[in-house]
């Protein structure tokens, strides 16, 4: 094993290590608000999946998001 694979195992393992390191992620900001959109299906976001188990033949999804109405639709694929 290499030296670096060792310190990492020893930090791993080290309880005063473990209870003492700090944390390298900044700070979360402030929430931004989201403008509104003035009519629907101008502003939408889409999603995809895959790799689900199979049911009826399909195995991902595709969600679009009306963000006005919160109007959601799901479809499987393969698409039809």
């Amino acid at each position: 094993m290499g030296t670096r694979t060792n310190i990492k195992e020893y930090v791993a393992s080290c309880d005063a290590c473990q209870r003492n390191k700090y944390s390298t992620l900044s700070l979360a900001g402030f929430l931004q608000p989201f403008q509104v959109p003035h009519k629907s299906w101008v502003d939408i976001s889409i999603d995809s999946t895959g790799g689900l188990p199979k049911d009826q033949g399909k195995y991902s999804i595709l969600v679009v998001v009306n963000h006005l109405t919160k109007y959601a639709i799901a479809l499987s694929h393969p698409f039809s």
